[in-house]
């Protein structure tokens, strides 16, 4: 078996070729192993070199769209703006100054309520005069239904002048007859009949005067009767006169209580037209302030966009090299890859990333004041989103006051109008209580006058009653003068005898009679002044004068009084409907103004979305410069063999 190895045998001798050779092999396996590493880290660094230059570019595409987006936005918001200042300044011009201003409605409104506390207070007037005229009628009334029964009473008394007519006819006829039988018992009495022919002509004579006297008492007793039934239907004439009166004064004197009534309520309605004439008129009449405010918004809204616009073209200018700068690493990136002259590529690369380093920061500067200035411009458009909300609030309010005005000033309008036919139709019926009263008070005094004349008649009647009286003397004369001639000539058994006591009996009889008509005229007497003592004791020419003034009033009162109110009601109706009209044509350019300011709104705020995003984008560049720039730095220097 062959031996071992020595330990000399198996290690050369360092100087040996063979030990030489193989440390040299060794040593640069070593040395390709450490170059194909470090080749590789080059190769994995130019990679992240090339991917993160790519990521610059990247970065600088969206950041130069973002830009194209936020000039698009802003050109479009730049013209919403110009139609919203064009839009305000037609509603500055258009809406001041107003038709009408709430001081012009307060005139107005003053002048109606002037005339309603006149009116007022005259009606109240009249009311307290309509009263005292239905306390007159009442008692007035009263009196007559009073005065009624004793006129009946008097009529009735006055129908037992018939008996009396009849006892006296009666008498008349009785003295008449008697006359006759005297005469021609003196024509039987032979020599003594010249003395009985003498008391036959007496009695003749006596009854003839007496039928006269019959004859005239009896047609007084009939004028009484007629006087009497006149004096019946001339008291209930009076009455239903009087009746007639406090119907048609209580019928106005409610029509005036109600008038009261709806001057209050209309009172209360011009009140609270005053108070709504500050929502739906402006003071001075002039709304322009309120569209100065939101066009000066507008206007500095404009003018940030404008300074906004020129911040971004600044920015956009430095941002032109910072694309430069990115294509410059782009195209070292490329050389790095292909290993064309590493050293200068590296170079260019660090070179032109510290200087894309510098202007991002430039440009995050711009950036940072386009922002602001966008954020300013914003909230200017807040400011006019504000202004525009309560410029249409105020016009809400106004439009909602000038509706309430024209609903009550057309409905006071009616109610003045529903008032005026109400006092057409009172002051029909005032002429109509002034005819009435007129009448009564003609129709009193002819009464009156009437109550004279049947005190005359009473008093010829008092008068006959004592003529009648001396007849009763005459004919007791006669037959104690027949007495008398009959025991002178002895003629008792003649019918002389017989008829001087029947001549007693009549001259009992016509005393009698007379006495009848002295408590028959007696009766009619106190009647008649019953009928007299119960005057009404109301002066109905007082009564005519203030209903005359209360004509004149009224008269006035249609003549001017409610024409003006109307007129007054009718100018604010008119001045309504302007107001609603005027404010409805605001409302609209309110609207469009709105919509222009909100469409602006949306740009500005999308321009200021779109500008954050860029800063994003800034921040994104910043990161990917220094890891570009790491990168290179580990590349540099390279070691070469």
């Amino acid at each position: 078996m062959k031996k071992g190895l020595t330990d000399r045998e198996k290690k050369p001798a360092a100087d040996s070729p063979v030990t030489g050779l193989e440390d040299t092999i060794i040593h640069r396996a070593a040395a390709e192993k450490s170059r194909n590493k470090a080749l590789a880290q080059h190769l994995r660094k130019t990679g992240q070199i090339a991917s993160l230059s790519a990521e610059v570019s990247s970065v600088i595409e969206d950041f130069s769209s973002l830009s194209n987006r936020i000039a698009r936005s802003l050109g479009t918001g730049k013209k919403a703006l110009d139609k919203v200042n064009a839009e305000t300044e037609a509603a500055v011009e258009f809406s001041g100054p107003m038709p009408e201003s709430s001081q012009d409605v307060f005139q107005k409104v003053l002048g109606i309520m002037n005339a309603l506390e006149y009116m007022s207070d005259l009606f109240g007037e009249h009311a307290r005069s309509f009263t005292e005229i239905l306390d007159d009628t009442n008692r007035a009334a009263r009196v007559h239904s009073e005065t009624q029964k004793s006129a009946d009473e008097l009529a009735k008394l006055a129908e037992t002048g018939d008996s009396l007519i009849g006892s006296i006819e009666n008498i008349a006829e009785l003295l008449d007859v008697a006359g006759l039988n005297a005469a021609l018992e003196a024509e039987r009495s032979g020599e003594h009949s010249a003395g009985l022919s003498v008391i036959a002509r007496r009695i003749q004579k006596t009854a003839a005067d007496f039928e006269k006297t019959a004859g005239d008492f009896s047609n007084l007793v009939t004028d009484v009767k007629t006087r009497s039934g006149g004096a019946v239907e001339k008291i209930k004439a009076l009455g239903d006169r009087i009746r007639t009166i406090s119907v048609m004064t209580k019928g106005v004197k409610n029509a005036y209580d109600d008038l009261r009534a709806d001057f209050t309520e209309i009172c209360n309605r011009a009140v609270g037209l005053s108070d709504r004439a500050n929502d739906a008129f402006p003071l001075n009449g002039d709304f322009s302030p309120g569209s100065e405010t939101l066009l000066e918004c507008s206007r500095r809204a404009s003018a940030l966009v404008d300074k906004a616009v020129l911040a971004l073209e600044t920015r956009e200018s430095v941002f032109t090299a910072a694309l430069r700068q990115s294509d410059s690493i782009s195209s070292a990136a490329s050389r790095l890859a292909s290993g064309d002259n590493l050293i200068a590529a590296l170079d260019d690369i660090i070179n032109a990333t510290d200087d894309f380093m510098g202007i991002a920061e430039e440009t995050e500067d711009e950036q940072e004041a386009a922002v602001s200035i966008l954020g300013d411009t914003a909230r200017e458009m807040e400011n006019m989103e504000r202004s525009t909300e309560a410029t249409g609030e105020i016009l809400t309010v106004m439009a909602r006051g000038a509706v309430d005005i024209l609903d009550v000033s057309n409905n006071m309008n009616k109610k003045l109008d529903d008032i005026r036919k109400t006092i057409d139709n009172s002051g029909t019926a005032l002429h109509g209580i002034a005819k009435e009263l007129e009448l009564l008070c003609t129709e009193n005094r002819a009464f009156d006058q009437e109550l004279r004349a049947f005190g005359l008649s009473i008093q010829q009647m008092v008068f006959f009653s004592g003529t009648l009286g001396t007849f009763s003397a005459k004919v007791d004369s006669i037959s104690l003068y027949g007495e008398l001639e009959i025991t002178r000539t002895g003629q008792y058994e003649s019918g002389f005898s017989a008829m001087a006591e029947r001549l007693e009996s009549y001259a009992v009889t016509i005393s009698e009679t007379v006495n009848a008509i002295s408590g028959f005229s007696g009766s009619l007497g106190r009647k008649i002044l019953d009928i007299a003592s119960r005057g009404d004791d109301v002066n109905w020419d007082i009564t005519s004068g203030m209903i005359e003034g209360i004509l004149e009033d009224t008269t006035d009162i249609i003549d001017h009084e409610l024409p003006a109110a109307l007129e007054n009601t009718s100018s604010i109706v008119t001045a309504a409907q302007k107001q609603v009209r005027h404010l409805d044509k605001i409302r609209e350019r309110a609207k469009d103004i709105n919509a222009s300011s909100e469409a602006a709104a949306n740009m500005v705020q999308e321009a200021l979305k779109l500008a954050s995003e860029q800063m994003s984008i800034l921040k994104r560049a910043f990161e990917t410069g220094e890891k570009l720039q790491a990168r290179a730095d580990e590349l540099y220097p390279v070691e070469e063999e």
